[in-house]
C-alpha cells in the first residue's frame, strides 16, 4: 500500500481471492511502500486492514514482512497486520491440521531484513520442527 497499490486496487485482489475460496492464502511481504511512516502510509493502513480483514474473515491468512515494509516502519507494518487479522510468520512457522494430524503442513517464514542475522537459528528450528512432525508421524 502506497504507491500504485491503493484500497480500491487492493479490493479488486481481495474479490478475486475470495472467488478461488481458498483454504490459505500467504503473502509474502511489501504490505507497504514508502521512504518513512507518514500520515499517507497510516491512511494506506487503514486501507489494508479493511480490504484483508474480508480476506482473513474467510479464510487462513498468513504474511511475512519485505524490505519495503522495513523501510517503511516494520513496527507499524505488524500492527496493521494484527488488526486485519493477518498472522505474521517471522524466524518461524505455523503449522497447519488436516484431518486431525498435527502438522499436516508447516508453513516456514523468514524475515527478509534479518535473514542473514538469523538464518543459522532460523534453520535450526526448521530442523527441530521437522523432526518433531516425523516423531509425530511414528507415533
Amino acid at each position: 500500500m502506497g504507491g500504485w497499490m491503493n484500497g480500491e486496487r487492493l479490493r479488486k485482489v481481495v474479490d478475486v481471492v475470495k472467488k478461488q475460496q481458498p483454504d490459505l492464502v500467504v503473502i509474502t511481504g511489501d504490505f507497504f511502500n514508502g521512504p518513512v511512516w507518514d500520515e499517507n502510509l497510516v491512511h494506506a493502513a487503514d486501507e489494508l486492514v479493511v480490504e484483508l480483514s474480508r480476506l482473513t474473515a474467510d479464510c487462513t491468512t498468513l504474511g511475512v514482512l519485505g524490505n519495503h515494509d522495513y523501510w517503511s516502519d516494520a513496527g507499524e507494518a505488524r500492527k496493521a497486520l494484527g488488526r486485519c487479522g493477518v498472522i505474521e510468520i517471522r524466524n518461524g512457522h505455523y503449522s497447519i491440521e488436516r484431518n486431525y494430524i498435527l502438522p499436516a503442513w508447516m508453513i516456514f517464514g523468514m524475515s527478509m531484513m534479518t535473514s542473514t542475522q538469523f538464518y543459522p537459528n532460523s534453520l535450526k528450528q526448521v530442523k527441530r520442527s521437522c523432526l518433531h512432525m516425523n516423531q509425530i508421524l511414528q507415533i
